[in-house]
Formats: structure tokens, sequence, C-alpha cells
């Protein structure tokens, strides 16, 4: 079943149609996303972490250079004389 056959279910008000369409269309889409992460893994699965690259769709994060980081965030003592 499609989102179509859901969408002319509803319109028909089969809501016992509707259901299993919708719960058709979840599933494949649920299923879709699962494959496509197998998909992922397996692909990075034999990499080192140098070669790995992590992608999140959901979340855009800026990372500062270690460094330059531990550098700026310790407070420096004066010397009381």
């Amino acid at each position: 079943m499609s989102t179509r056959d859901l969408i002319d279910a509803i319109a028909a008000g089969s809501y016992t149609d509707a259901e299993d369409a919708f719960a058709n269309v979840m599933n494949q889409k649920v299923g879709d996303a699962i494959d496509d992460m197998q998909v992922a893994v397996a692909k990075s699965m034999f990499q080192t972490e140098e070669e790995v690259e992590i992608v999140d769709a959901d979340a855009e994060v800026e990372v500062e250079d270690s460094i330059d980081a531990d550098v700026e965030a310790e407070p420096q003592e004066e010397e009381n004389v």
C-alpha cells in the first residue's frame, strides 16, 4: 500500500483500511531507513578512525582545535611579588 492508498481510505471513511495502509507505509519507511543504516555501517566497518566520517543530518556541530581550546581554557596565574 502507498500513501495514496492511505489518503483514499481516509477520504472514503474506511478507517480500518486507513489504519492498515498507515501501518504499511510506516513499516516501509522504517525498513528503508534500516537498510540505509546497514549500508552505511557496512561501508565504514573496516576503516580506521581517520577514514570514518560520521554524518548526522540533524545536528550541526563545530569542533575547535583541541590544542587551541586547551590553551584558551586555562586561566593564567599571576605571580604575587
